[in-house]
């Protein structure tokens, strides 16, 4: 199992995997949805593993119009 990540440590791996993307909220752990913000402003409550884990590089909004293009 791997370390628990620290909210600085999880800020800056989302910003180099997702650029487009704010963590607004506390990191507890990889399950616990926290807030976070696009780039459009959507704000949602997601869990840092699908952030850490996805292709998407944005919101699912976001992610889904560049998908339509």
């Amino acid at each position: 199992m791997g370390k628990k990540l620290s909210l600085d440590e999880y800020v800056l791996r989302v910003r180099e995997i997702n650029p487009a993307i704010k963590v607004l909220g506390t990191y507890v752990n990889s399950a616990t949805k926290i807030l976070h913000r696009c780039h459009c402003g959507r704000e949602w409550n997601v869990a840092p593993s699908s952030i850490l884990c996805s292709n998407a590089k944005s919101c699912r909004k976001c992610n889904d119009l560049s998908h339509d293009e």
